[in-house]
């Protein structure tokens, strides 16, 4: 059995040790809780780094080659097989499910001081739809294009229920470092909606899918050399899933 001396020594101990522990965690806590803060400013840092440099990367012809709306240079090659007025220069065809007049405007930025406005109209008729579209880009930071503008004249039809065509003479004009150039053009394009409606489960499903095709043949004149080339061909698909009422 341990004397009272004995016993109390080690209760001292014992408190001195856990005041000691209370001590070191408060000293602890505002680093824990600025670790958090640390490794965000961090992250943020990095992203902010990587935002740059893609700007610094960005060219304008790419810019030229996806489409004349944010909406198609989010969508990539999606845009080939969608319908509507901002997909016109991405493909043709798409205009053919027009049933209306419609006027729509469309901007788009981004770093380095990007800016792609876009105006689109397209007025359906007993012999399909026609189209116009005007669009223009700067991207002062670019290697190749700086300074672009863009002009589509044409239409679009249904051909059978589901299979749609469209045609367009489109017109480039380039600035960049190395000079000036002109691209005109002739625009093809095809869409086919896949009659299909596979629904799942509670109303969701998979739901009129659709393929496409388009391409772009011209003339470059001027300067810029290969980089005032635009002609190109893209497939494209889109396949929506949603819930029906």
């Amino acid at each position: 059995m341990p004397s009272g001396a004995t016993a109390m020594t080690e209760v001292d101990t014992v408190k001195r040790n856990i005041s000691s522990f209370q001590a070191a965690a408060r000293d602890s806590a505002p680093r824990s809780r600025r670790s958090p803060a640390i490794i965000a400013g961090v992250l943020l840092g990095v992203a902010a780094l990587g935002m740059t440099a893609h700007a610094f990367d960005e060219r304008g012809r790419d810019l030229l080659l996806m489409g004349n709306s944010p909406a198609s240079l989010g969508a990539g090659l999606t845009g080939i097989a969608s319908p509507g007025t901002g997909f016109f220069f991405s493909n043709p065809a798409s205009l053919a499910q027009v049933e209306r007049f419609s006027l729509s405007a469309a901007y788009g930025g981004g770093g380095g001081g990007i800016a792609y406005p876009s105006l689109v109209s397209a007025l359906p008729t007993s012999y399909g739809t026609l189209g116009f579209a005007v669009a223009a880009l700067s991207a002062p930071r670019s290697p190749d294009i700086d300074r672009a503008g863009a002009f589509s004249l044409g239409g679009a039809k249904f051909l059978t229920q589901n299979l749609q065509a469209g045609a367009a003479f489109a017109g480039y004009y380039m600035q960049g470092p190395g000079g000036s150039a002109v691209y005109p053009g002739i625009a093809l394009g095809l869409a086919y909606r896949v009659p299909l409606r596979a629904a799942i489960s509670g109303g969701f499903g998979f739901f009129d899918p659709a393929f496409g095709i388009s391409g772009l043949a011209g003339l470059p004149l001027g300067g810029l050399d290969r980089t005032a080339n635009l002609t190109r061909a893209g497939i494209g698909y889109r396949l929506t899933f949603y819930k029906t009422d």
